[in-house]
């Protein structure tokens, strides 16, 4: 039994040192269990959800400013559609205005 070794007479893998003619006190060990590996399925990848379409925003361009859109120039009083994100842009710059748009 291992517990009845000192611990000067284990060696680093905490396995008793045997000499010659010592073969009553061996301690036997099952071997260790032999590694499986599972194959690795692959899976058929998920289609890219399609990006949503931004929403629109209309606004106004103000007086005294011009800005770009599309490669298009408006300039103070133009009526023009961008995404919402631009949009916001814009108007914490104080470039364009938000227009109310009638829901039916």
């Amino acid at each position: 039994m291992l517990s009845e070794y000192h611990d000067s007479d284990l060696d680093e893998r905490r396995e008793p040192v045997l000499f010659p003619g010592d073969e009553s006190n061996r301690v036997e060990r099952p071997a260790p269990a032999p590694v499986v590996t599972i194959p690795v399925r692959l899976v058929a990848a998920a289609p890219e959800p399609v990006a949503a379409t931004p929403r629109m925003v209309r606004v106004r361009v103000l007086a005294n400013y011009r800005v770009l859109h599309d490669r298009k120039p408006y300039v103070g009083g133009d009526v023009l559609s961008v995404p919402e994100d631009k949009a916001n842009q814009w108007i914490k710059a104080r470039i364009v205005e938000p227009i109310k748009t009638r829901r039916k």
